[in-house]
């Protein structure tokens, strides 16, 4: 096909935007939850935060109660974040005021089980524990509790005379994990959300019945009712709205931006590599973003994503006739006991393709008849 001077015209314009598409770094899971909290710190309607860095600058106070219980610091959720470790006895501070157009209560929290608080008078009484509250919780106040055996979590806003009103749901909650649970309510609806997402919805308009002064917040043992857990808190925040859904979902996943931005990372990465073997070079750059990033903080998604973008790489250079690079691409995937068993699958395949480019018909085979080892020493099912 003769070309004409406005296909080379088209060529050169592609390939200075692909040049141009150059991207930063992908960012990491740190920097995008430490946007998120500081969106969280200028949100207007924020009314207490509690990042348990400094107790005494925060103004908690640990209060041991007639078990003499005491508290210990324990790692957060992820790396950078702190927690406290809370069993018998509580952390408590002056209580939020509540406005008039409601609040929401949003904490990052595990628990390993009912704590030292589960008995009356020589039986078992207590199956549910406070996280936290203001209050009864009952009477009076609100509270945040969770039933370890079920898995079930309850937010409710104490009523004089008649009890709480609350949102629960039946279940969600797994022991030893980090779950993110808030509740909110605005004067209307209680809702509550385990892991951003909305699990139960209860009307209620009624008033809010303020505790006494003496009641202050409490974060572990809330008394009034409920047992204790053996339990840790990270990030506890009070505002005096509530969230709406997307704001809550943010909170509970604030790297939830960061599977887009790989996504788009890819998809760059395979519009250079369409452009032309020219262009290898730079689809590569853009694949080894994703495996930049540190897989250990989301082990599946970002396992995923690593063994997607080492193929890919492997692919292109494959592409350019670097064989001996593939194949040790390949080779670094297929050995990798984290990566899913169909993406080691497909780099051992790949593997005996790139002997098979270069006709070494034995060393293929050889290569396919290992992947067919591995995989029925594994499972009898792939046994043909």
């Amino acid at each position: 096909m003769k070309r004409t001077p406005l296909m080379f015209v088209f060529a050169a314009a592609l390939a200075a935007s692909i040049a141009c598409a150059e991207e930063p770094a992908l960012p990491t899971g740190a920097a995008l939850r430490e946007r998120v909290r500081s969106e969280m710190r200028e949100m207007p309607s924020l009314l207490r935060c509690y990042t348990f860095d400094d107790l005494e600058a925060e103004g908690l106070t640990f209060v041991s109660g007639l078990a003499k219980g005491s508290f210990d610091a324990a790692p957060g959720r992820w790396a950078e974040q702190k927690a406290v470790a809370l069993d018998r006895g509580w952390l408590q501070a002056a209580a939020a005021e509540i406005p008039d157009k409601g609040f929401t209560v949003a904490c990052w929290f595990r628990h390993h089980g009912m704590g030292g608080l589960t008995d009356h008078k020589g039986r078992r009484a207590y199956y549910t524990g406070g996280i936290v509250a203001v209050g009864s919780g009952w009477w009076n106040g609100w509270r945040l509790s969770v039933t370890p055996k079920s898995g079930a979590a309850s937010f409710g806003i104490g009523r004089d005379k008649v009890g709480a009103a609350q949102a629960s749901c039946r279940n969600g909650v797994e022991p030893n994990q980090w779950h993110h649970l808030a509740a909110t309510w605005d004067r209307r609806h209680i809702n509550l959300y385990l892991d951003g997402h909305l699990r139960a919805e209860t009307p209620y308009d009624g008033a809010y019945t303020r505790s006494h002064p003496r009641y202050p917040l409490r974060i572990g043992e809330v008394g009034y009712g409920l047992g204790t857990l053996k339990l840790d808190v990270a990030e506890l925040a009070i505002f005096g709205e509530a969230l709406p859904p997307e704001t809550i979902a943010r909170l509970a996943n604030p790297t939830a931006a960061q599977a887009k931005a790989i996504i788009a990372c890819l998809m760059r990465g395979d519009r250079a590599a369409k452009a032309g073997v020219e262009h290898e070079q730079q689809a590569r750059s853009e694949y080894r973003k994703v495996l930049a990033l540190d897989a250990s903080e989301n082990p599946f998604v970002l396992g995923n994503y690593h063994a997607i973008a080492r193929l890919r790489i492997a692919n292109s250079l494959r592409r350019e006739g670097k064989f001996d690079d593939a194949r040790r691409e390949a080779a670094t995937l297929a050995s990798n006991e984290a990566a899913q068993l169909h993406y080691r699958a497909r780099a051992m395949l790949l593997a005996g393709d790139t002997f098979r480019d270069e006709r070494q018909y034995a060393k293929a085979r050889e290569a396919y008849g290992q992947m067919e080892k591995f995989f029925t020493g594994r499972h009898e099912n792939f046994r043909v």
